[in-house]
């Protein structure tokens, strides 16, 4: 789950999740269904609206691609605001979040995990190499952060939801992207994600695009399917 139309393949053609080469860097209070901080109100905001009802299963191209895939994975509205800083990234769905999507008989079989997150490309000078892409693979975005429900814990982030960023600026020197796990809530239909403005780079501005996913296996090896992304024209975003 891009402005620059060369781009709009290299920024979700794999999204990010935490492995074991990604270093945790504190631990969050994060949780299902309250904030534990509350939250001031948002004074710079960015917000795109998304039709309800087009996302489905193999987003991408090939079979299946026109099948619906189901309404908590439809993002009908996606924001970015910051304020105390702090951003604040909300997304509401077209229906509320199952407390275990693992009782939904229409998410496919041998599923690693499911994902609603947002790309963010904060220098357009700089597209770095690997992770959570194939070693040699270069992305524009520097920046994912996300929420994922991983039924197995194979990420490092535990089994259940879990919500991350992941910082690839090291990549552009040689090192590790960096995995850190944040703040969320889901609460019924919308799912709110607060990240330390410190954490990405406290940047001026930014583009960003938001999407929802599936993949089978873990990343790097993940072939990502997207089932929704806001704006649907792929161009990304500008906050503020």
């Amino acid at each position: 789950m891009n402005a620059r139309p060369r781009a709009v393949g290299l920024l979700i053609g794999a999204t990010v999740v935490a492995t074991a080469c990604s270093e945790l860097t504190e631990s969050p209070t994060s949780q299902r269904t309250t904030m534990t901080a509350a939250l001031d109100q948002a004074s710079i905001a960015s917000v795109v609206t998304d039709p309800a009802g087009d996302a489905a299963w193999n987003l991408n191209t090939g079979p299946g691609s026109a099948a619906k895939a189901p309404d908590y994975l439809d993002i009908v509205r996606a924001e970015v605001s910051k304020t105390a800083g702090r951003f604040v990234f909300t997304l509401d769905l077209a229906a509320p979040v199952p407390n275990d999507p693992s009782s939904d008989p229409s998410l496919p079989s041998n599923l690693d995990h499911i994902g609603w997150e947002y790309g963010i490309d904060a220098d357009t000078t700089t597209f770095p190499v690997g992770y959570p892409f194939e070693p040699g693979s270069a992305n524009l975005a520097e920046f994912y952060l996300g929420v994922n429900w991983n039924p197995t814990g194979s990420f490092g982030l535990g089994m259940g939801f879990d919500a991350f960023v992941i910082d690839r600026r090291p990549l552009l020197q040689g090192g590790d992207a960096v995995t850190t796990p944040v703040d969320f809530s889901i609460e019924g239909t919308r799912l709110t994600i607060v990240v330390k403005a410190t954490l990405i780079g406290d940047p001026t501005t930014f583009r960003w695009i938001a999407f929802s996913h599936y993949c089978k296996e873990a990343h790097p090896k993940c072939k990502v399917v997207l089932l929704d992304v806001a704006p649907s024209d792929f161009n990304l975003v500008l906050w503020p």
